[in-house]
C-alpha cells in the first residue's frame, strides 16, 4: 500500500488524491487501512518514513560495499 500511494502521490500531490482512490488502488479494504493508521496523514508520515528508510539502506550498501 505505500508503494501505491507513493506512486500516486508523486504523480498528483498528496492532497489531490482521495482515501477513496488510494484504498481502491491499492486493492485495500477501508477497515484494514485504518488498522495500520489513523488518518490519511499518518498514512502520509508512513510513506516519507518508509522512503528514508529504503533510501538510507541503498547509502549504506553502497558505502560499505566499496
Amino acid at each position: 500500500m505505500l508503494d501505491v500511494g507513493y506512486e500516486l502521490i508523486v504523480t498528483r500531490g498528496f492532497t489531490s488524491v482521495g482515501l477513496s482512490e488510494l484504498l481502491k488502488t491499492a486493492e485495500v479494504p477501508k477497515g484494514s487501512f485504518y488498522h495500520y493508521f489513523k488518518s490519511k496523514e499518518q498514512f502520509g508520515e508512513a510513506m516519507i518514513q518508509d522512503y528514508f528508510n529504503k533510501y538510507f539502506e541503498q547509502l549504506t550498501a553502497r558505502f560499505t560495499n566499496t
